[in-house]
């Protein structure tokens, strides 16, 4: 398993495309965790009671 990761950080720091994809979807990702959206889904958990 140390390997696999290994191999992995090794090919995120050769290759800048795919950093940079990771980067894009990891900031869209982000944009589920506001407290908007926390408190939106809270509220229809609670709703579905």
């Amino acid at each position: 398993m140390n390997d696999a990761l290994a191999d992995r950080i090794e090919e995120l720091i050769e290759n800048r495309e795919l950093r940079n994809l990771m980067a894009i979807a990891a900031k869209e990702r982000a944009r589920n965790y506001t407290q908007d959206k926390y408190t939106e889904r809270l509220l229809s958990n609670i709703n579905d009671l």
